[in-house]
């Protein structure tokens, strides 16, 4: 008997055997997504532009600096970033390398099941204001709620927040320190197609903003759609898409508290350099597999800036061409001709 586990942030599924696993047949390190063993912890090695990576910086710097400030002023603090952009345009990967450099922890928000899939349309209000739905959007509301209220924890110790934890005080706002850094990062959102849903997000947004509590600034990461059907009807396409403008209350949005920074695709030259450290990673000592030049080349070429899709078609490639690579035989140069071994009569 097996078990299925789906993880909605990461869209994967897990499989768990009822019989424990003989050691055996566990899958080999080189089976782990490179995407994730060479996540880029420093500048040096992240595929982003660097004036994307400084106007991250320097908003995440002045939010904290805000933050540090005795008596400051209510309505400066906490604010509210959005970085949009297409998929794999590394707006998630910003902010996990700048974690190490500005030293603050991430409270991420992971949806408890794939909300996404769910197609909750006006149309269909009725059937999806059941238990399920209404415990993803509580869970949301939850979540916001506890992380405004959550102590800080020392970077030193911990680099994962406990929300919901009971050690929570009364007291007011403490001093924000060096050692006292999160940023709430929300990315895999609820479905806010539904009108309902989306009053219900900007109500905890909003309370989340507003309360006198909070003061860790909060880091939205919206992908721009790309719609596949040129048939869809364009309302329901319309309807369905997170913008920065459904996502976000207006009055927030009027109220100077929200800052949009948009990133492009990833350029051709930044992602063949990414794609190169990363082989270089993985085949070092084992230059006989590695990707040559005019793979990755073309693998740049088809990713369409998608710095995600780039590494995990590498590494696909790199599965499909296996250990064959280093025992292919050598090319015949042309115009030398083979010596004629003579004849023994």
């Amino acid at each position: 008997m097996e078990t299925e586990v789906f993880s909605g942030s990461q869209r994967q599924r897990w499989v768990i055997p009822s019989q424990p696993v003989e050691a055996d047949a566990l899958p080999p390190p080189e089976s782990k997504l490179w995407i994730d063993s060479y996540r880029p912890s420093c500048e040096k090695e992240i595929a982003v532009h660097t004036r994307k990576v400084a106007d991250v910086r320097s908003w995440l710097s002045a939010a904290f600096k805000d933050s540090a400030r005795r008596n400051r002023p209510r309505h400066i603090q906490p604010k509210v970033l959005v970085l949009t952009g297409p998929s794999g345009a590394g707006k998630t990967a910003v902010i996990q390398m700048l974690a190490n450099e500005l030293r603050y922890e991430i409270l991420e928000w992971n949806n408890p099941i794939n909300s996404n899939a769910m197609n909750v349309s006006n149309e269909s209000n009725d059937h999806f204001s059941g238990e399920s739905y209404f415990s993803l959007v509580r869970a949301f509301q939850d979540f916001l709620a506890s992380a405004s209220k959550t102590p800080a924890l020392s970077f030193e110790s911990s680099s994962t927040a406990s929300l919901g934890s009971s050690s929570q005080q009364p007291a007011p706002q403490p001093e924000c320190n060096d050692h006292d850094r999160k940023v709430i990062l929300i990315e895999d959102l609820p479905n806010i197609s539904n009108i309902t849903t989306r009053n219900a997000i900007h109500s905890a947004i909003r309370t989340y903003v507003r309360s006198p509590r909070t003061r860790y600034p909060v880091v939205f990461i919206v992908t721009d759609a790309v719609t596949s059907d040129p048939t869809a009807d364009r309302r329901d396409t319309d309807r369905d898409i997170i913008t920065i403008r459904t996502l976000i209350p207006p009055d927030l949005l009027n109220a100077n508290l929200v800052k949009q920074i948009s990133f492009n695709p990833i350029a051709p030259t930044y992602l063949t350099k990414a794609l190169v450290r990363v082989a270089d990673a993985e085949f070092r000592g084992r230059a006989g597999l590695r990707p040559d030049k005019t793979a990755i080349d073309a693998v740049v070429q088809s990713s369409e800036g998608d710095i995600r899709c780039a590494i995990n078609a590498l590494q696909f490639y790199a599965l499909r061409k296996g250990p064959t690579a280093a025992k292919e035989p050598k090319r015949k140069t042309k115009g030398v001709a083979k010596p004629k071994t003579p004849a023994i009569k």
